[in-house]
């Protein structure tokens, strides 16, 4: 993000997890966690997947999947992991489209894109890991404030540069909107 951009916008506070979700052992029903995962966001905290992915805490939530910040243990980074409903995991072509959305992600190279990492099933899980970003979506800054010229030009140029990848990679992204692109 350029000087500009992060000027306009700030930093986000991160809050911290409570110690006792990181303490959670990765020893329990993972679909019963999902099930409670409305009320309680941190209720897959401590799952560990693939031997690597600690599962810190929820972070957002879409019409197909839930996505949690995680810690890489073996490269110690942030990752994101991106769980598929679990009410989809019987669902044939939402598995398929889900490993369709992992493989053409990881087709793309650009620094406006993120980058994938694995997918998996484990646990009872289907997942994504992915490249973490801290940051607010578009939509959330529109909601709260209105941008400049020059900071709605450059998001613009950045989103243009970001599709002309995805384009090139032979992708077209059907799910353009201020929601699903984060600032």
């Amino acid at each position: 993000i350029s000087e500009l951009m992060e000027q306009e916008l700030g930093k986000v506070a991160e809050s911290e997890p409570p110690p006792e979700a990181l303490e959670a052992t990765a020893q329990f029903d993972v679909l019963a966690a999902l099930a409670k995962a409305e009320a309680r966001p941190d209720a897959l905290a401590g799952v560990v997947l693939r031997g690597r992915f600690r599962i810190e805490k929820k972070v957002g939530r879409g019409a197909q999947a839930h996505v949690y910040l995680a810690r890489d243990q073996v490269l110690d980074r942030p990752v994101a992991i991106k769980v598929l409903n679990e009410t989809l995991d019987d669902d044939k072509e939402a598995l398929e489209r889900f490993l369709r959305e992992a493989r053409m992600g990881a087709r793309i190279h650009h620094p406006g894109c993120i980058a994938i990492f694995d997918f998996g099933q484990e646990r009872d899980l289907t997942f994504i890991a992915m490249e973490y970003f801290e940051g607010r979506t578009l939509r959330e800054v529109l909601e709260r404030k209105r941008l400049r010229p020059a900071v709605a030009l450059r998001i613009a140029h950045d989103i243009a540069c970001s599709l002309g990848a995805v384009h090139a990679s032979g992708i077209v992204h059907r799910d353009v909107k201020p929601g699903n692109i984060m600032v």
